[in-house]
């Protein structure tokens, strides 16, 4: 029955997220929809801290996240609140293959889940931390228990997030460049 809940609470997320990103998209002239991801545009220099700018550049240097979610829709939905502000995003469905996109390097900044297939989170998050412990990692999760959430912030979680959450809470952490140890105490209940 809470499964149930939880899945109608993100699918209504989902739906909101999209009507809002329809009346959005209607509002901006043609031009300022292309943003980032056109390629006739020319690149900016890089520069690490930049705020987001004009150019849909993210602020406080994260330019590349990893999404981890055995569930599509919310890795989609995720995906494209971070690429609209011209974050690369990369996205896994399990522990093991999130583990191989940070052991291939380049992750500014992963967005976890606790309950995935293959393994718990928090192993996940320990094979991460052995690979890079310097890495952002914020936990996602609608089933986290005492135990599991302290020691995630053990092992240095910047955030953890309850589903379902607040996107713009959880875009304002990963591309403000938040990588403080803790939870986040207003999205934990």
């Amino acid at each position: 029955m809470v499964y149930v809940l939880v899945s109608l609470l993100v699918l209504l997320g989902i739906l909101l997220f999209a009507a809002r990103r329809r009346r959005d998209e209607r509002s901006k002239p043609a031009i300022a929809n292309r943003g980032a991801a056109d390629p006739r545009r020319p690149k900016p220099p890089e520069t690490p801290g930049r705020e987001i700018a004009s150019s849909g550049e993210p602020a406080g240097g994260v330019r590349r996240v990893l999404i981890v979610d055995d569930q599509p829709l919310i890795r989609t939905m995720l995906a494209e609140l971070f690429e609209r502000e011209g974050a690369t995003v990369s996205q896994a469905l399990n522990g093991a293959s999130a583990i191989d996109a940070v052991r291939s390097g380049g992750i500014d900044h992963v967005l976890l889940d606790l309950k995935l297939p293959d393994m718990d989170g928090i192993e996940a998050l320990r094979a991460i931390r052995r690979l890079d412990d310097r890495v952002p990692v914020s936990l996602m999760t609608g089933y986290g228990s005492p135990e599991q959430l302290a020691e995630a912030e053990r092992l240095g979680i910047g955030a953890c997030f309850m589903k379902p959450f607040d996107l713009q809470r959880v875009k304002r952490h990963v591309l403000g460049g938040a990588n403080g140890a803790g939870i986040d105490a207003g999205e934990v209940s």
